[in-house]
């Protein structure tokens, strides 16, 4: 189906050097630049078979030799006639195959894509839904094996098959209650007690088995944002180097060191970790007249950035220990979020690693400088986060679409209440359930994409790369 006026064209390849480069073609009347660029027709290119070909330029001089492969409409990725270039991965002879097609393509208008432009089209023309779309940009984004694993779960259709499921069943109580809601005397007496509230209390099962594994804060592919905080030289720099395995902080006995956060990602058993280091908390009343201006931005940064933290690492020097003003910043964090207290320079005092728990934390002794403790931080940073329910996900949820399982859990809570009279104990078909009914199916379609708008296609396609 060939929705737009246009064709498209996009390197789809790093423009570094490589072994291959790639360039894409998707719409209408491509023979015309096939036939110029390597002299082949209908007759003598079979869809979906990579002929080995030259390239040439409009004089026809030969840029390059490589392989050419015809995706005929509809079966290709765009739902279009698709052509795909694939040349040395030089850039400099891509950018002149590149500007021939642009040449000859004048005479079919042929345009260069914008930014997820072929996955777009492949949406619009029905070869996948935006559940799928989107686990492609989580594909290319992803940073661990377990995140591939999921995008590629929800790129199969896992997640779709789930959500057009309960869709399909949410549509059919909503034919039934309008029905009954218009024609009461025409519905059978019988099907009235078709139990709504069962139903609706089956739906809300499979919905929670969807969204169960999914934290509010922690998304997979972007990371757990850990937290290094505590006094200034209590070691937190030194513990982010040590973590990451590089030298991102500058470390030194001066205290304030770090005026602002680094941040470094590491990765624990597929689970990527975003350390961030930040400016030592001190007293930042008026009366501490000793910190500058810049330090003071810096611990105010901290303590915002404490509330989009999923862990806490909390940094003492054991040979000073815990400061009254520890005890107030501690106070301060709140208590969702996870804290691992660490007892740091254990090399000082010749103390040997150790683990203390309480009912809420972990306390850690360790040597940063030394390298004592850090695997054995690693391990407590990987079970902190409930490691054993991420193994059981099977596919990827991103932002936008957890807003949307949230809204459609409260919506699906109202329709239940809705559904069942608790004093009489009878099942009720009132306009309130068809109307919530309604809402869930419309924000069920958001999220497939069977609903869309062009806003909402924009903001999500703009995200992916060119040519993809």
């Amino acid at each position: 189906m060939n929705l737009y006026s246009h064709p498209i064209i996009a390197i789809s390849t790093s423009l570094n050097k490589s072994a291959i480069g790639i360039i894409r073609i998707s719409g209408e009347n491509l023979w015309i630049i096939i036939n110029k660029i390597c002299n082949k027709n209908k007759n003598n290119l079979k869809p979906r078979y990579a002929t080995y070909t030259s390239f040439k330029n409009i004089k026809g001089n030969i840029i390059d030799y490589g392989l050419i492969i015809y995706f005929k409409a509809p079966n290709s990725y765009t739902g279009e006639n698709l052509l795909e270039i694939h040349s040395h991965g030089n850039p400099i002879i891509m950018n002149r195959i590149f500007s021939n097609c642009l040449k000859i393509g004048k005479i079919i208008n042929l345009k260069i894509a914008k930014p997820g432009e072929f996955t777009q089209r492949a949406f619009l023309n029905k070869k996948i839904d935006l559940i799928q779309a989107e686990a492609i940009a989580d594909l290319i984004k992803a940073s661990t094996k377990k995140a591939a694993k999921f995008a590629i779960n929800s790129l199969k259709g896992k997640l779709s098959f789930l959500i057009n499921n309960i869709e399909k069943k949410i549509k059919k109580l909503r034919i039934f209650i309008e029905a009954y809601l218009n024609f009461p005397e025409e519905i059978i007496i019988k099907n009235k007690n078709i139990n709504i509230y069962k139903k609706l209390i089956k739906i809300k099962k499979k919905l929670k088995q969807i969204s169960l594994n999914i934290s509010k804060k922690i998304i997979f592919n972007n990371g757990i944002n850990t937290l290094i905080i505590g006094k200034p030289n209590v070691g937190k720099s030194s513990l982010l180097n040590i973590l990451s395995n590089t030298k991102t902080a500058i470390v030194t006995n001066i205290a304030g060191t770090t005026r602002d956060k680094l941040i470094t990602k590491i990765e624990i058993k597929g689970i990527i970790f975003n350390i961030i280091d930040t400016a030592g908390i001190k007293n930042i009343n008026k009366k501490n007249l000793k910190i500058n201006i810049i330090e003071k931005i810096g611990i105010k940064k901290t303590l915002n950035e404490i509330k989009n933290s999923n862990i806490i690492l909390y940094v003492f020097d054991i040979c000073k220990g815990i400061s009254k003003e520890d005890k107030k910043n501690i106070k301060k964090i709140p208590k969702n979020i996870k804290k691992i207290f660490i007892w740091n320079k254990i090399d000082i005092l010749n103390n040997k690693l150790q683990i203390k728990k309480n009912i809420n934390n972990i306390h850690i002794f360790l040597s940063a400088k030394k390298n004592i403790g850090i695997n054995f931080l690693k391990k407590k940073l990987k079970n902190n986060i409930n490691y054993n329910i991420y193994s059981k996900q099977k596919y990827m949820i991103n932002k936008k679409q957890l807003i949307i399982f949230k809204k459609i859990k409260k919506h699906l809570k109202k329709a239940i209440f809705y559904s069942y009279d608790k004093k009489k104990k009878n099942i009720n078909i009132n306009d309130f359930l068809a109307e919530e009914l309604k809402i869930i199916q419309n924000k069920l379609n958001k999220i497939t994409g069977k609903k869309h708008s062009k806003k909402i296609l924009k903001n999500i396609f703009s995200k992916f790369c060119i040519g993809k």
